[in-house]
C-alpha cells in the first residue's frame, strides 16, 4: 500500500476534472492505497460527487489567506502564496508519510516537480496541449521531464510531446454503472457542461436554428451554469428557439437525465476527454459531436456509436442531428453499440492501468 496525495484546485466544484479526480480517488482507494485529496482553493466542503469514505479531504485555503490562484496584485504576493502552499504541502507529506504526489493541472504539475526526489511525482493533464501557447508547451516539455510520470488522456495528445519517456495514456473512467439504458425513443436531446466559450453552445444554437422547422416536437435540454448563460438565453430567444432549447441547472441525477433522452450533443471547441460523452454512451445514447481536439474522436466510433462532424461545421452537424431524429432504428442501434463500447472506460480497466503505472514508478 502506498500513501498518495492528489492535489486539485477545488474538489468542491462540479465539473469534469473534479469528477475525474473523485473517480481516480475511488479507484486507488479500492486498490488499498491510502489517499488524501488536497484542495488548494477551498476552505471547507465535501466533493460534489460521491467519494470513498476512506479518502481524506484537506483544504489548503484559510479565510485569512485569500484565494490562491487569481491574478495577484504584485509579485511579492505571488511568491508568498507559493511559499505558503509549499509549506503546507511539505508539512502534509511529512505528516502523512506520503510516497506519491499526483498533480491535476498544469500549474500544480509545475510546482510538484520541485518536491524532494524521494517523493514520486505524477502530473495529470485534463486539458490537452492543443490549447497551449508555444511558450506553455515548451515549459511543459522542459519541466515535465523531471516528473516520474505524466498521464495524458489520449494518444493524439501524447504525440504532441515528442519523445519524452515518462508519458502514459490513461483515460478517465466511467463514473457509474447505469441501472437503466435509454430506449432512444423519447424526443429529447441533451448536453451537459459549463455555459462558456469552450463548450460552444453558441454554435449549437446556430445549428438548431438551421433545422428548427424540422424538429417537430423534439426538445433540447442544456444542463450547466456559467458566465455565458444570459448571452445564450438571448441568442435562443433571438432565433425563436425558446420552445425548443431549454437551459437547465446542474443536476446531481445525471443517470436519469441520460436515460430519459435519445441523443447526446457535444458542440465543444476543444476537450480533454469529456466525461459526459463517456457517461452518456454508457447509458445507451448515440452522440453527434464536433470533432474537436482531441477527446470526442477517442470516444465516438464514427457511424457506429455516433457521428463526428468537422469542428465548427454547424450545417453538417444539423444534418447529422436530423439523420438521427428521422431514423429511430438507427438511434436504437447506435445507442446499444455505444453502451457496449463504453466498457473500454470501465473502472476495472482503468484501475489496471493505474496499478501498472504505480508499480513502474
Amino acid at each position: 500500500m502506498s500513501k498518495i496525495i492528489i492535489i486539485i484546485d477545488n474538489i468542491t466544484k462540479r465539473a469534469g476534472t473534479e469528477r475525474a479526480v473523485v473517480n481516480l480517488s475511488n479507484i486507488l482507494a479500492k486498490q488499498g492505497q491510502s489517499v488524501c485529496v488536497l484542495s488548494i482553493q477551498s476552505v471547507e466542503g465535501a466533493p460534489a460527487y460521491s467519494i470513498d469514505s476512506s479518502v481524506t479531504i484537506k483544504h489548503f485555503e484559510r479565510p485569512d489567506i485569500g484565494s490562491y490562484f487569481p491574478i495577484a496584485k504584485n509579485r511579492i504576493t505571488i511568491i508568498l502564496k507559493k511559499i505558503s502552499f509549499f509549506l503546507v504541502l511539505n508539512k502534509l507529506i511529512k505528516k502523512e508519510k506520503c510516497e506519491i504526489v499526483i498533480g491535476t493541472t498544469t500549474f500544480i504539475n509545475f510546482l510538484i516537480r520541485f518536491l524532494p526526489k524521494k517523493i514520486k511525482t505524477i502530473g495529470c493533464e485534463h486539458f490537452n496541449s492543443y490549447i497551449c501557447s508555444k511558450k506553455q508547451m515548451f515549459l511543459r516539455k522542459l519541466l515535465y521531464k523531471k516528473l516520474n510520470a505524466v498521464v495524458l488522456l489520449t494518444e493524439n495528445d501524447k504525440n504532441n510531446y515528442g519523445k519524452m519517456k515518462n508519458l502514459y495514456v490513461i483515460p478517465n473512467s466511467l463514473s457509474f454503472i447505469p441501472s437503466k439504458l435509454s430506449d432512444c425513443k423519447n424526443k429529447k436531446m441533451i448536453s451537459l457542461g459549463r455555459f462558456s466559450y469552450q463548450k460552444g453552445y453558441d454554435l449549437l444554437i446556430d445549428c438548431i436554428a438551421l433545422v428548427k422547422d424540422n424538429l417537430l416536437d423534439w426538445t433540447i435540454e442544456l444542463y450547466g451554469d456559467g458566465s455565458d448563460k444570459e448571452k445564450l438565453l438571448n441568442k435562443i430567444n433571438e432565433n425563436g428557439l425558446d420552445r425548443i432549447i431549454y437551459l437547465k441547472d446542474n443536476t446531481t441525477d445525471v443517470e436519469s437525465v441520460y436515460a430519459s433522452s435519445s441523443i447526446y450533443l457535444s458542440s465543444s471547441r476543444y476537450e480533454g476527454l469529456p466525461m459526459v460523452l463517456i457517461e452518456s454512451q454508457s447509458c445507451g445514447l448515440p452522440a453527434v459531436s464536433f470533432d474537436c481536439p482531441y477527446g470526442p474522436s477517442y470516444i465516438i466510433i464514427e457511424g457506429k456509436t455516433g457521428f463526428l462532424v468537422p469542428l465548427g461545421d454547424v450545417k453538417k452537424m444539423s444534418e447529422k442531428i436530423l439523420e438521427l431524429i428521422n431514423n429511430e432504428d438507427l438511434r436504437i442501434q447506435m445507442g446499444k453499440q455505444a453502451a457496449i463500447e463504453s466498457s473500454r472506460f470501465s473502472e476495472d480497466k482503468i484501475s489496471e492501468m493505474w496499478k501498472i503505472l504505480l508499480e513502474r514508478i
